[in-house]
């Protein structure tokens, strides 16, 4: 408990470094563009580099831990430079093109699998498990799957607090499971995620001093899929279904992005203002809080999304030594979220339609007036 209470705390004390001096240095550490970005949330200014503290955190347990779980965690964090490098690069403004960005997570991917010698070897589908075992096809799965983690919790990063509660419930559903089948190494990681996001949260949620940025998403991104990736092969018992309700609510968001951009002929990696987040935002300020309460809206959004997200991490632990159960929650899952998710869409569109035919009409009586007097 020492490791997990100190690994938090320096990650606390580097994020309130950077955000104290952040004046001398947010014209690196920031993009001024982001205020004015479609998904923007925010109004000011803000340090992106709340990766570089996650990951000093994390390399500061590397010192407190033995044996195994040292050599675990630095060949993960090892692997996670070149990814996060790329997001580091893209969080001070060099807006790398989302090709390298993906070529990036690959090189990751790649790594991990030659310094652990894990790759993804079933999935619980019959046809995909035979083709897994053609390791040419496992390498390339395994590569297509952890780069999708990475950018799952980059899409889902569009409020306070809500990339680092997703990951937290996340990495603490791999805690437990790992732990409940003796993978001790494993739930140490975990845990010391959940630590280092802890330390994190403590400026990021509610007021927003300092983001995750691209650099910190992919690298809790990482982590997470090769946590992921190790407990499922170690343990056979472990359905690959239950791993996915663990991860549920940014891989549900992500695959819904993409099918929300590729339906409206958009490319899948144009940003927009229809994320699930972004609805239940734009559904708090309509139903409760009025327009214009994003300071009030935004971390309110994370209260609202996290209770959600931990039901289908718990069905994970439970269902987890019957695949088919796993499935059918997970399909359970996806239909509860896309209706959720239409629903407040339909929402949204009607208010905006009324608030149109509300000005209409006003410039109406305006214009009425105005001939009038006339």
């Amino acid at each position: 408990m020492a490791v997990y209470a100190i690994v938090a705390f320096v990650t606390f004390l580097i994020c309130f470094f950077l955000v104290r001096t952040a004046q001398t240095h947010v014209g690196l550490t920031s993009r001024t563009e982001d205020l004015k970005a479609v998904q923007a949330s925010h109004k000011t200014p803000t340090p992106r580099i709340g990766g570089v503290a996650i990951f000093l955190g994390l390399e500061m347990a590397v010192g407190l831990l033995p044996g195994a779980q040292v050599t675990l965690l630095s060949q993960i964090l090892l692997a996670s430079v070149p990814v996060m490098v790329a997001g580091l690069l893209e969080d001070m403004g060099r807006q790398l093109p989302p090709s390298l960005r993906l070529l990036a997570a690959a090189i990751s991917a790649l790594l991990a699998m030659h310094l652990t010698g894990t790759t993804i070897q079933r999935a619980d589908v019959p046809v995909l498990d035979a083709m897994l075992l053609f390791p040419p096809f496992a390498i390339l799965f395994t590569t297509f799957a952890v780069a999708g983690v990475c950018n799952a919790i980059n899409l889902v990063d569009g409020m306070n607090g809500l990339a680092g509660t997703l990951a937290s419930i996340s990495a603490a559903g791999l805690a437990l499971i790992s732990a409940m089948h003796g993978q001790y190494d494993l739930a140490t990681i975990a845990m010391l995620l959940v630590s280092v996001m802890i330390g994190f949260l403590m400026l990021n949620y509610p007021r927003g001093h300092i983001f995750l940025g691209d650099a910190g998403a992919y690298l809790i991104g990482f982590v997470l899929a090769w946590i992921s990736v190790t407990l499922m092969m170690r343990v056979p018992a472990i359905s690959a279904w239950s791993i996915v309700l663990i991860n549920f609510w940014p891989i549900a968001d992500t695959l819904l992005a993409i099918y929300r951009r590729r339906t409206n002929g958009r490319a899948t990696d144009l940003p927009d203002r229809l994320h699930f987040h972004q609805l239940i935002k734009r559904t708090l300020e309509i139903l409760f809080l009025g327009r214009g309460r994003w300071a009030l809206s935004n971390p309110l959004t994370t209260l609202v999304i996290a209770p959600a997200a931990l039901v289908p991490m718990l069905a994970g632990l439970w269902l987890a030594h019957d695949a088919g159960l796993a499935a059918l929650a997970v399909l359970t899952s996806a239909v509860l979220f896309f209706g959720t998710y239409m629903l407040l869409l339909r929402l949204a569109r009607q208010r905006q339609r009324l608030g149109l035919v509300g000005r209409l009409k006003q410039a109406e009586r305006m214009q009425g007036t105005i001939e009038q007097q006339a």
